[in-house]
């Protein structure tokens, strides 16, 4: 698909699915009452073995399209099938445990035409439980976190042009497609941040943040993530990130020497001053000044 064949104003929602029925037709209807009219619903399913496939035939509506794999070939394969499909000159992706809300399209596509040098835009969203009860409030970081966590979260759109430079997911960055994807992002385009719940995110026992969370190779996860992280970040950074990962070891000694190799390299990086304090307390301290944060972030949502 070239820019010069994409539809001019529609938005291509890309919605993978793998054994999510559960949730699936919240999901989907989400999609398909937007008020932004002009839009297209491709459906990855990556070889689902439950309901899913049903309830998506459910649905009457000639904006959906659905895509079967076969076999499942996990997350980055399944996006990439869905981009391939699309003809939007708008591009998102949704899960199928999630909801946005009815005029997110429409805000965030005013937000592109608005701000023609942005290539993409990533907003706040609401955290909701399983019977889709509001209950906490995720504000969208500033792009200069992007080397911390995965900016974007999981409310964005962007221009097919993004698209068509960055290429497609990589497959072999499976549980952090999406931030490495971001990564790539950033160097050619501008990405903003939007501070509007425009999105309903669902915490519950099965979504993909509590699997990587319990999974048996997490740690190699972790490594994998660093790994990557490396390769796009600043020596300071860097540093910084190897001495989070050395003090999540419990290796206080490795973490404060990383954390003053990154001051070093940059006196200015606020983040490495504040671990350094953090570093100098105890772990009985520490543990409170844990509480203490958590319980004012509850309050503040």
């Amino acid at each position: 698909m070239t820019a010069t064949t994409a539809t001019s104003k529609k938005v291509s929602i890309i919605l993978p699915v793998y054994n999510g029925a559960r949730f699936l037709r919240q999901s989907v209807e989400s999609c398909l009452r937007q008020t932004y009219r002009d839009l297209e619903l491709v459906i990855i399913d990556d070889g689902s073995t439950d309901d899913s496939v049903k309830i998506i035939r459910d649905f009457r509506d000639d904006r959906l399209l659905l895509v079967r794999h076969e076999k499942n070939r996990g997350l980055p394969a399944a996006l990439n099938t869905g981009f391939a499909q699309s003809i939007g000159a708008y591009l998102a992706w949704t899960s199928a445990d999630n909801l946005y809300s009815d005029d997110a399209l429409a805000v965030m596509a005013e937000f592109l035409q608005r701000n023609p040098a942005t290539g993409l835009v990533y907003t706040d969203y609401q955290v909701i439980d399983e019977q889709g009860t509001i209950i906490g409030y995720h504000h969208a970081p500033p792009v200069e976190d992007l080397y911390v966590r995965s900016i974007a979260g999981a409310c964005f759109l962007y221009r097919r042009k993004v698209y068509e430079t960055t290429g497609e997911y990589n497959t072999q960055a499976t549980y952090f497609e999406d931030h490495e994807y971001w990564f790539r992002v950033r160097k050619n385009f501008t990405m903003e941040r939007m501070q509007k719940a425009l999105y309903f995110y669902r915490k519950h026992k099965d979504n993909l943040s509590v699997f990587v969370q319990n999974h048996p190779q997490r740690s190699a996860i972790t490594e994998r993530l660093l790994e990557m992280k490396s390769r796009y970040v600043t020596p300071s950074q860097k540093h910084y990130l190897y001495a989070v990962r050395s003090y999540e070891l419990r290796d206080l000694a490795g973490a404060r020497l990383l954390t003053i190799k990154s001051l070093l390299r940059n006196p200015c990086h606020g983040r490495a001053w504040r671990l350094l304090a953090y570093l100098t307390l105890g772990y009985p301290q520490q543990k409170l000044l844990k509480r203490i944060k958590k319980m004012m972030w509850r309050s503040a949502s």
